[in-house]
């Protein structure tokens, strides 16, 4: 505190005391503190729960299931049909662990969306490029231009990070399903998981593409197959 600042404060102090002094037979000055004082707490009631109400409104963290219209369980059959619009690709990892079906949204050149498989069963869900077009709630949606900070204002502190790279890692909410992923400090992509199968691959873009569409449009290949 400044000379100035205590100074002011004295003063302050001292003019309601002589107040106090000259006016006491006048006013009932004990009543009037104590509904001052009961304003003062009510306001403080009120305003907390205000604050907390709408904190929990804003920042309504869940689990998420479903990422641009994909949810984690769904058939890729019902994915495939859904997506009929959009480019897609197909990979399969070395181990044939899973499959991962590219999807290309014409709408936005850099724009990618990942649909994981094991035994057509979608385990997880990568979406890249202009992150802000997700189905996460306003409050809680990750944007291109947001950093770790920005993350954790937005959904806590992480579970935990992994690193895949020195420029890279991986900001990991296991309670939420959710993984997001900052390069440079910088979020690039958004993954949403089965985390009871989170073991399968870590890259966006599994080793071998492959022609794994029949003519019917069906896929060829089913993850843990030979």
């Amino acid at each position: 505190m400044g000379i100035g600042t205590a100074i002011f404060l004295s003063a302050l102090v001292l003019s309601f005391a002589i107040i106090v002094v000259f006016t006491k037979d006048r006013v009932r000055w004990g009543r009037l503190l104590g509904i001052t004082a009961a304003a003062v707490v009510g306001l403080a009631i009120v305003v907390g729960a205000a604050a907390f109400v709408f904190t929990s409104y804003w920042f309504n963290r869940a689990v998420i299931h479903e990422l641009d219209g994909v949810s984690l369980g769904q058939n890729i059959q019902d994915v495939l049909f859904k997506k009929s619009d959009f480019t897609s690709k197909c990979y399969i990892d070395d181990d044939r662990s899973s499959v991962t079906y590219e999807f290309d949204d014409p709408a936005y050149k850099d724009r990618k969306l990942y649909v994981e498989t094991k035994y057509d069963i979608v385990q997880r869900i990568t979406l890249t490029g202009d992150l802000g077009y997700s189905n996460l709630k306003k409050s809680n949606s990750i944007f291109g231009s947001d950093d770790a900070e920005d993350v954790r204002e937005k959904w806590g502190n992480e579970d935990f990070i992994r690193s895949t790279l020195p420029q890279v890692r991986n900001y990991i909410y296991r309670r939420y399903q959710l993984n997001v992923v900052l390069r440079n400090n910088r979020a690039v992509a958004l993954v949403i998981f089965n985390p009871e199968l989170y073991y399968l691959s870590a890259n966006n873009a599994p080793a071998r593409e492959l022609d794994c569409f029949d003519a019917t449009g069906k896929p060829k290949v089913k993850a843990g197959t030979s």
